[in-house]
């Protein structure tokens, strides 16, 4: 009866709209693959950068949104000073998953890049796996098992890549 109970609560979520219990080290482990991309993404710009790697490296229409996304957040926070995010790794907290992934792969970056992710298309995907669980997770929706699977791949595969960079 214990261990029915126990089990029961990993499911108990889905009548009281809750992310399931198991599901929340997925969110900590999502949310430290992020840190550690927008980490990785401004060392490297970066290092290959001549003298401005967000000017020169970030593709043109990402930066235009990114303008608007910190527009917006100053607008709303009139305290918060511009200067605090006119750096690479400021400007990358505004960054989504997707905007991440056209960084890394732009054709004029993926060459510095390709090293760490191996191929583009496995890049591709494992950020499409990682955002599928992510958005679940986030949003309050219960994955089914294949997001899970994927995702939980997704992360072991970046954990792998990330952390090893590293060190």
């Amino acid at each position: 009866k214990g261990i029915n109970n126990f089990l029961k609560s990993f499911y108990d979520f889905k009548s009281k709209n809750k992310v399931a219990s198991d599901l929340e080290h997925y969110d900590q482990s999502i949310e430290n693959i992020e840190l550690a991309i927008r980490d990785m993404i401004d060392a490297v710009l970066k290092d290959a950068a001549e003298e401005d790697a967000y000017e020169e490296l970030v593709p043109p229409h990402i930066r235009v949104k990114i303008k608007g996304k910190i527009e917006a957040f100053m607008a709303k926070n009139p305290g918060e000073q511009p200067e605090d995010y006119s750096s690479l790794r400021a400007k990358l907290n505004f960054f989504d998953i997707s905007e991440y992934k056209e960084t890394i792969t732009n054709k004029q970056n993926w060459s510095i890049f390709q090293k760490y992710f191996g191929k583009p298309g496995v890049l591709d995907n494992r950020f499409n796996q990682l955002g599928e669980l992510r958005n679940c997770i986030r949003h309050s929706r219960f994955p089914n098992e294949v997001t899970q699977k994927d995702g939980e791949a997704s992360i072991s595969w970046f954990e792998s890549i990330l952390y090893k960079s590293q060190s």
